[in-house]
């Protein structure tokens, strides 16, 4: 990757190469055991018709019907669980996932989101902005893709995005000294853009100062955030 740091006036951008995709490793979210039963019930109570009994550290579900989701009575099932020590958990998400009826097909199957790419390969690098910079300054970003141009003929996609910022002193910790976290940024921006595009990526960033666009209803209906 090649950084090159232009005019300190108005914007300055840095250029990312592009080179050969890498896979990209999905993070692990770990939830409580806790949070995610009580997840379950407010779903479970949400479609069933429920008896609750507490017992100690442990609760047991009796299903006895659907209120909702069937309109046909389900056999009794009683399930202990224990938030705390995780019993019981995976037979509850079996025996409902068992007695959920199917709903309607919405998507195709290879479609992950409705989203389009532009507003995707903006929020990757914004969510960089937010892995790599400290306090106040992620919250005062906003990215805008300003170009996204594909090359079928080379298998390439060119992209041309600016990072928006409050004040000039938000600019300078973005591009860093000689320009090194702009050139992080845009590095760990790309290697995720070429896969979720499946195609190699050349990404242009710019950074600007548009004061106090926060407060700024104009500049938020531009950036489609209001």
């Amino acid at each position: 990757m090649i950084a090159t740091p232009i005019s300190a006036n108005t914007a300055s951008h840095i250029v990312a190469t592009p080179k050969e995709p890498r896979s990209m490793k999905t993070p692990f979210i770990s939830i409580t055991k806790i949070i995610f039963c009580h997840t379950i019930f407010l779903v479970f109570f949400a479609i069933f018709k429920s008896k609750v009994v507490f017992d100690g550290l442990s609760v047991v579900i009796t299903i006895s019907e659907f209120s909702i989701a069937m309109s046909e009575p389900i056999p009794p099932i009683d399930i202990p669980i224990s938030a705390l020590l995780g019993d019981g958990v995976d037979i509850l998400l079996r025996e409902l996932w068992e007695i959920l009826p199917e709903g309607p097909k919405y998507f195709p199957s290879d479609m992950v989101t409705d989203l389009p790419e532009r507003f995707l390969v903006a929020e990757l690098i914004r969510e960089k902005v937010f892995q790599l910079t400290r306090q106040e300054i992620p919250y005062a970003t906003a990215v805008v893709v300003e170009e996204f141009q594909e090359k079928e003929e080379k298998n390439l996609i060119v992209l041309k995005a600016t990072i928006q910022v409050e004040r000039e002193s938000q600019k300078g910790i973005i591009i860093g000294e000689k320009g090194r976290m702009l050139k992080e940024i845009g590095q760990r921006a790309r290697e995720e853009i070429e896969v979720l595009l499946g195609a190699k990526v050349f990404l242009e960033l710019w950074v600007k100062v548009e004061k106090n666009w926060r407060e700024d209803p104009r500049a938020l209906r531009r950036l489609g955030l209001i």
